[in-house]
């Protein structure tokens, strides 16, 4: 996601150049003058939306993790595009053929994949269908926190909108885990139970701020909004498909999971032949509405030249 984004700002950075100056007087702004400048009610609420959802997205990753295999908990995580085709149909959107073929296809692969009786986490016990139960749960949550992302306006600064998406998370963090159970050492420095517990080890201080914090929170995060200014919603949530074949080589090789069989494979197969025709109907849906939105324009601007020359000869 980082690198595509970082491919699609450079394509479409040309364009800034012909900007007003307004616009280039704004982007010279410090970010806590952009946080002054922006925080108007609307973003205030669009951005603690997202927050809710975006907790509720992670929040069933790190459960399904925790009963159900990395992989598995991971490819259910990353399907936010099933519950956005199915948000399209209810709402009478335009649906092209090949996105509602590739997710049926997708959703067969992920059966197989799930059902693999040799795929078993390396330690600990399992509960997979409480797992995947979560995990699918969540990405219910990620479906919304994409269709809001999109309501934000095109040059919003994204500075201003993770600021107020993590200060949101840490506060919705803080409030249901601190009485979703009596802990008393939630507020301390206890590596097991408290919420600085990791300031108590250098090894982990150094994983979060070297790792966790910059790449898998910040540039994630940043890269998921920018992609939704060049891109339509479905491409993205496609795209987003492909991160469980990360997550199956990095869990094997933490140790996490241990080696799926030949059915898992297979799985990966197919869904992989449902996530390629999912963007190629992606693809030609918004090819079809770039295609309209132009014939329109030239139906009106012809429409309005023969008004004026109507208008003219009169």
């Amino acid at each position: 996601m980082a690198v595509w984004s970082i491919i699609n700002y450079i394509r479409y950075s040309r364009q800034s150049c012909y900007q007003i100056d307004e616009s280039i007087d704004y982007q010279r702004l410090t970010t806590w003058q952009k946080i002054r400048k922006d925080s108007s009610p609307r973003n205030l609420v669009s951005t603690s939306l997202m927050s809710f959802f975006m907790f509720m997205w992670v929040f069933g990753l790190v459960i399904g993790c925790k009963y159900t295999l990395t992989a598995h908990a991971d490819v259910l995580y990353c399907s936010s595009g099933v519950f956005i085709l199915l948000i399209s149909i209810l709402t009478c959107r335009y649906v092209n053929k090949f996105e509602v073929i590739g997710y049926i296809v997708y959703g067969v692969g992920v059966a197989i994949m799930l059902s693999d009786p040799l795929a078993t986490k390396a330690e600990g016990t399992t509960n997979k269908l409480l797992g995947n139960l979560f995990a699918f749960s969540g990405a219910f949550g990620g479906a919304l926190y994409g269709i809001i992302s999109t309501k934000l306006k095109r040059d919003s600064s994204q500075e201003v909108c993770l600021f107020y998406l993590f200060l949101g998370q840490v506060i919705i963090q803080v409030i249901i885990f601190s009485h979703a159970e009596e802990n008393p050492l939630f507020f301390s420095m206890d590596s097991e139970y408290g919420i600085f517990g990791w300031l108590s080890d250098p090894w982990l201080i150094i994983i979060m701020c070297g790792f966790v914090a910059p790449w898998t929170s910040i540039l994630t995060n940043y890269s998921l909004l920018e992609s939704y200014k060049y891109w339509t919603l479905d491409i993205v949530a496609v795209f987003f498909l492909m991160e469980p074949y990360f997550a199956e080589i990095s869990a094997i090789f933490l140790s996490q999971d241990k080696i799926p069989g030949l059915q898992t494979f297979i799985g990966v197969g197919i869904l992989s032949l449902g996530i390629i025709c999912s963007i190629h109907g992606s693809k030609t849906k918004a090819k079809e509405a770039i295609n309209d939105a132009s014939k329109n324009y030239q139906e009106d601007h012809i429409e309005l030249s023969i008004d004026s020359f109507d208008e003219y000869n009169l």
